[in-house]
């Protein structure tokens, strides 16, 4: 069975300690996907509200590219069970194929991904949020570094912190040091419904790709995600 002391709560906290991702007042929003990842982020933040020796205010959005009405069903009853403030932001599912279609130079996950960011943002000024936390894993950490490494030519992963919008915002992502099986083990227990990423184009995505080279790699050498851990803490100065 797996330890959730330490392979959850324990990174999330030391990430939060480490890197000073949270302070007094702070006005948190939470972006739900209605994933595993997501739904970890929230429950781990609901827990450390009431632990912390400060007050901080959380908030959540959802924002829906792809007209899942199921994912959205589930995301809306989490958050009023939880008591937990929720801004749905939609697009009409034509919407964003056109600007994919109006985009050939770019791919499909560009274009999806700032159109998410841009709604994230409308909703954090919204909540006047001033962090903005993302739900991305080791795993997706790992994902990324390669993905750098293999067609952008760059040594760089994701960020644990970082200000956008002119110091407006700080997006923070405390789940950087916990693998997804951990999450998925983590979040059975919770009984909270997931769903799959409903972008048609998920399968085919360079990440996809990345993926399976780290999965091929995870069978001959399972520590190989363990080793990519103490690396990335290395590179982010924390021994």
């Amino acid at each position: 069975m797996i330890n959730f002391q330490k392979n959850i709560f324990r990174p999330f906290g030391q990430a939060i300690a480490d890197y000073h991702l949270v302070s007094e007042n702070d006005r948190v929003l939470i972006c739900l996907s209605g994933g595993a990842d997501s739904f970890t982020l929230a429950e781990l933040f609901l827990r450390w509200q009431v632990r912390l020796p400060f007050s901080i205010l959380l908030y959540a959005v959802h924002v829906d590219l792809w007209e899942n009405a199921e994912c959205r069903k589930s995301v809306e009853d989490y958050a009023g069970e939880r008591n937990l403030s929720l801004k749905i932001s939609l697009a009409p599912r034509s919407e964003i194929e056109q600007k994919i279609a109006d985009s050939p130079g770019f791919s499909p996950c560009y274009i999806c991904a700032r159109e998410r960011r841009l709604k994230i943002f409308k909703a954090a000024v919204e909540f006047n949020c001033n962090k903005i936390a993302f739900a991305h894993n080791l795993n997706d950490f790992f994902e990324t570094t390669l993905l750098n490494m293999f067609y952008s030519g760059s040594f760089e992963a994701l960020s644990v912190k970082k200000l956008f919008c002119r110091g407006k915002f700080l997006v923070i992502r405390p789940l950087v040091f916990i693998e997804s099986a951990a999450i998925r083990r983590f979040i059975n227990v919770k009984r909270v419904t997931v769903h799959k990423n409903s972008c048609p184009y998920s399968e085919s995505t360079k990440r996809e790709v990345v993926r399976r080279v780290i999965a091929r790699q995870m069978k001959t050498n399972p520590y190989c995600l363990g080793s990519f851990r103490n690396g990335l803490k290395k590179w982010l100065g924390r021994s």
